[in-house]
């Protein structure tokens, strides 16, 4: 017996949101930035995963993860950065961290805070 995709995050909407993709549009020919992109992803789960603080380097600031889950075949790649709005548990900018993985059910991806 199988589930549908959304019976499996159907407990956490409640927890999901709609998040900004922001996209670098890279450099043209002669090394200048180009116009970048930006587009929505409706129904994100967004979720803690961890923080840490630099034990031997006192000077740097604690680094916090999270992760997401959304759509099979979510347009976010690498080298994104998600915005999850103002009023969620996760609020602020994260990036991408390492490639996003595309499941039959969704899509998970990395987060580390911008």
């Amino acid at each position: 017996m199988s589930l549908p995709a959304s019976s499996i995050t159907a407990m956490f909407d409640g927890w999901k949101t709609d998040v900004l993709v922001k996209r670098s549009g890279g450099r043209d020919a002669k090394g200048d930035p180009t116009p970048g992109s930006e587009h929505t992803l409706p129904n994100w789960l967004i979720v803690p995963s961890e923080s840490s603080e630099p034990i031997a380097d006192r000077a740097e600031d604690a680094s916090t993860s999270a992760v997401g889950y959304g759509e099979v075949g979510a347009d976010v790649k690498s080298t994104d950065r998600v915005i999850v709005p103002a009023g969620h548990l996760m609020a602020g900018t994260y990036e991408v961290n390492g490639d996003p993985a595309f499941y039959p059910l969704g899509t998970v991806v990395g987060l580390r805070r911008a």
